[in-house]
Parts: C-alpha cells; sequence; structure tokens
C-alpha cells in the first residue's frame, strides 16, 4: 500500500511543554486518506529519534511526505525534517501547509526543500493533491495549492473553499498514541482539543484577518462536538476537556445548545475555553453563568489586549472596560475562573497606553483575586496581519527564506528588525513581560512549586517594579532574560 509520512515538528523546549495537545492538523487531514494509504506520524516534541524514525519508515512505498509549521522556531526543525527527507530520496515529494506558508506563499513554494504548499485548510487540500501525486497526474487545477512547473515557474492556484468541519467524518485516532496528549487536572484525565477554525473577529495582530482567512469561522455543530466529546470519554476515559479555539464563543445559541447537550445527556465532566472575547461573553447573565458552572465550565482566557481606546483602535479589538468587569465578577461570584492575556509594543505606543493596561490589571486583582491577569508580552508582527502591513511600511525588512523566518519568535525578540522601536525599549518590553508574569504566583501554565514560592516572596517588589515601570538592578529579571534566550520561557 502506498505510503505518506506526516511530521509535527518541535516548537522549543517550553512550547513542546505546553502545546501538548494531539498534532490535530495532521490527525484531519489523514481522515480521507487512512483508509486508502498506510500513514506514519511523526510528532518531533515526543519522537526526539525522529531521524531514526523517518530512515525505517521512509521507503519506495512513499509518494509523499507532509509537514506542518508556525511562523518562527518550528520553520527550523521543518527545515531539518525536509533536508533529511530529502538526502535519502530526493524524488519524493514534500509538502508542507500551516499558518506561516498560507500567509507567505509565494516565498514558500520558492523553497528548494518544498515541491507543494498546501494554503489554509488542508483537509481536502491534500487529499486531492495525494491522488494527483499517486498517479502522476496534472497540478493545475488542484485548488488551494502552490508548485513550481516543469520550467521553474511559480504557479499560486486558487483557493479551496473552507472545510464544513461536520463532513470532514471519523478521525482516526489511531495513528498517534493518544496517551501522550493526556494529562491530569484534579485528578481528572485532561485532553487539549479544538471545536471550531478562525474568528470572524479583525483583530491586526492575528493571522485569521489575512487575505487568505478573510475572518471566517468554521464549526463543527454541538450535536457533533458532544459526540465526539462521548467518543473520547468511552475510549479515553477523558473527563476534562480545554477547547483551544481561536473564538470558541463566536454563536452563542451553539454554546446554549452545547450546555443544554452536557445536561441531557447527564455528561459528568469538566471543561474550560482558552479562547474567547469579552465582547462574546458579556451577554451572560448570573442566571447564564450559573447554567455554565453546573454544566462543567471552569475557566475561560479572553485576550484584552490593551486597556488604551487609542491602541484598541490600532488593534482594532474594541473593549468596554465596564463589560470586562461586569464579565470578570459575574463569573467568578458562581467560581468560573477568568484568566487574560495583553500584549504590548503597538505602534505608536507609550508608557502612558501601558499604564491603562497595567491600572486595568491591578483593578481586576482587586475585584477577584483568584483570577489570573496573565502577562503582557511583547506582540509580534506576523506575516498576513495588518501590524505586518503596517510594519512594512514602516521600515520593516521581513525574512524571506524558511532559515530566516525560523529566528522570527520572541526568542530572538532583541534581534527583531523593528526599525520604530530602540534597543532599550525592547528590553523594556521584555522587563515588562516578565514583571507582570512574576506578579501571577499561580499563573495558568507554570505549575513549578519552586516558581509559585519566588513569586510569591517577591509579590510586593514587583508589584512596586510594574507601577512604576522601573526594571533596573534585578536579579530575577535579569535571570528570566538569560532563560528566555534558552528557549525555556
Amino acid at each position: 500500500m502506498a505510503q505518506i509520512i506526516l511530521f509535527n515538528p518541535s516548537n522549543g523546549l517550553l512550547m513542546d511543554k505546553l502545546d501538548i495537545w494531539p498534532p490535530w492538523a495532521l490527525i484531519y487531514i489523514s481522515a480521507k486518506l487512512y483508509k486508502k494509504y498506510t500513514i506514519k506520524i511523526i510528532d518531533g516534541r515526543f519522537d526526539k529519534n525522529w531521524k531514526q524514525i523517518l530512515n525505517k519508515e521512509l521507503n519506495k512505498d512513499t509518494i509523499c511526505v507532509g509537514v506542518t509549521s508556525l511562523t518562527g522556531l518550528q520553520l527550523k526543525f521543518a527545515i531539518e525534517f525536509l533536508k533529511e527527507v530529502k538526502s535519502r530520496m530526493p524524488d519524493v515529494k514534500t509538502v508542507i501547509g500551516g499558518i506561516h506558508v498560507t500567509s507567505t506563499p509565494q516565498d514558500s513554494i520558492k523553497e528548494s526543500l518544498v515541491d507543494f504548499v498546501v494554503r489554509g485548510d488542508g483537509d481536502t487540500i491534500f487529499y486531492n493533491l495525494v491522488r494527483v501525486i499517486e498517479k502522476k497526474g496534472s497540478y493545475e487545477k488542484i485548488k488551494g495549492i502552490c508548485f513550481k512547473d516543469k520550467s521553474g515557474n511559480l504557479i499560486i492556484n486558487p483557493p479551496e473553499d473552507f472545510e464544513d468541519l461536520n463532513k470532514i467524518g471519523e478521525l482516526p485516532l489511531h495513528l498517534v498514541n493518544m496517551e501522550r496528549y493526556i494529562s491530569s487536572e484534579n485528578g481528572r484525565r485532561k485532553l487539549i482539543l479544538f471545536s471550531s477554525r478562525g474568528c470572524p473577529f479583525g483583530c491586526s495582530y492575528c493571522h485569521n484577518s489575512n487575505k487568505h482567512n478573510m475572518g471566517k469561522w468554521r464549526y463543527l455543530s454541538a450535536e457533533k462536538t458532544i459526540e465526539f466529546m462521548r467518543m473520547l470519554m468511552k475510549r479515553y476515559d477523558i473527563t476534562h476537556f480545554v477547547f483551544q479555539d481561536d473564538n470558541f464563543w463566536v454563536s452563542i445559541p451553539r454554546v446554549e445548545r452545547f450546555v443544554s447537550l452536557i445536561e441531557k445527556n447527564n455528561m459528568d465532566i469538566k471543561w474550560a475555553v482558552h479562547g474567547a472575547t469579552i465582547i462574546s461573553i458579556r451577554y451572560v447573565t448570573p442566571e447564564i453563568a450559573q447554567k455554565l458552572k453546573k454544566s462543567g465550565l471552569q475557566k475561560i482566557l479572553c485576550g484584552i489586549e490593551t486597556a488604551s481606546p487609542k491602541l484598541q483602535r490600532t488593534v482594532g479589538k474594541f473593549i468596554d472596560m465596564k463589560d470586562l468587569y461586569t464579565v470578570d465578577k459575574t463569573m467568578s461570584e458562581v467560581g468560573i475562573k477568568m484568566i487574560y492575556s495583553f500584549m504590548s509594543g503597538f505602534p505608536t505606543e507609550t508608557n502612558e497606553d501601558i499604564m491603562m493596561t497595567i491600572n486595568t490589571m491591578l483593578e481586576i486583582k482587586k475585584q477577584s483575586p483568584n483570577n489570573d491577569v496573565g502577562n503582557i508580552k511583547p506582540v509580534i508582527y506576523y506575516p498576513g496581519t495588518k501590524l505586518f502591513d503596517w510594519a512594512i511600511a514602516n521600515g520593516f525588512k521581513p525574512p524571506r527564506t524558511f532559515e530566516e523566518w525560523s529566528g522570527y519568535s520572541w526568542n530572538n525578540y532583541d534581534e527583531l528588525n523593528y526599525p520604530w522601536i530602540e534597543k532599550n525599549r525592547k528590553k523594556f518590553l521584555q522587563n515588562l513581560y516578565f514583571s507582570t508574569l512574576m506578579l501571577n504566583p499561580n499563573y495558568e501554565y507554570i505549575k513549578n512549586p519552586a516558581w509559585r514560592l519566588l513569586c510569591n516572596i517577591l509579590y510586593p517588589v514587583t508589584r512596586w517594579r510594574v507601577k512604576n515601570l522601573y526594571f533596573k538592578f534585578s536579579p530575577s529579571l535579569f535571570a528570566l532574560g538569560l532563560i528566555k534566550k534558552m528557549n525555556l520561557i
């Protein structure tokens, strides 16, 4: 039987420990293929011996190799994998998909290691491409791909329609070791999953607003979502679900139906949402909050980004602070923990803008001490976003090759060529991030007891530093800076 090898690259030491969900992108694109082809999924986050696995699996039956990647460090490991593939079998077709190549198709298809680029949802596109590769047919009519013709010309075909997630069918979970991706929280087996793709809001920093995605939200129905969860409960004993959707809460009727089905099916579960907006959940009354809590909802993560009205216009994310405080109070009073995230480094940003955000964080903490105000992390101007277009118009020279893009990440923030941000300002923004991170001893993503003890001890000093934007002469901030450079934070 013809074989396909799929690779999920590592994303660095820290992210590999945080992003422990299954390689859903690779599982989804296998759904239409696994009955007709032998599929081998290699996960670089866990398979540190992936070269040995590749050496064993790559053979004359392999018709193509697929890789997915984000912008940044993940590309480094994608390149390493593709090099190994081509060094062993130069004629095997290589395919790359994911957010980065969807945003940079013209540059991506120029890569010598890449034969095809898949843009956007790859479920149908990859299936169509594999069938043509196997038959050695023509690629001109395959929507959603980029390739080089026999003369070396770059061909960018028209996009494919977005996927209807309800029609994808059964996912071949047997292709991966699911136990790798199951963790534990409060004695329950926990799994991170997705029930939708995209987001209709046009935030200027987000890839969902790029020319390809166009703010299109695709979703699994409440019925299908519950059906999938019940299967996971039966097969893997999962009773804690975390939805990592870009925006789970786009459709209120869908959420209401979802909650009613949990009750109808007597599902003893806990669940959390790591993708929501205040605009989407501001409708929640105390009565609705009680229903959500009763259904097992534990946590909601909301991206706030900035409390500055000026920067909200820049970001394209408009939040009434009254709505924020109301939602925070309503959810907290029934025991639903709110988690927030903020950003810095936006165009025209001043310290006054940053102080508006800091004051909001402190006010939330005062109102709801058990909630997690997150941190203020410098924004990265990613390709395909409106901020990226602004950056280019203001002197930014973007990377062009995968190798150059692989260094385009938070870990190399000092080296990013942002002409409008001086070196000292970059250092200031990084220390702001570290300090606001330390304001949260019980931060959602760091469970280390030593970290929590240190943050509690230093809390009074850290709070003073943040309120006064003073980050000099701090051994802890210096240490965190070194850890960041090692890609550990």
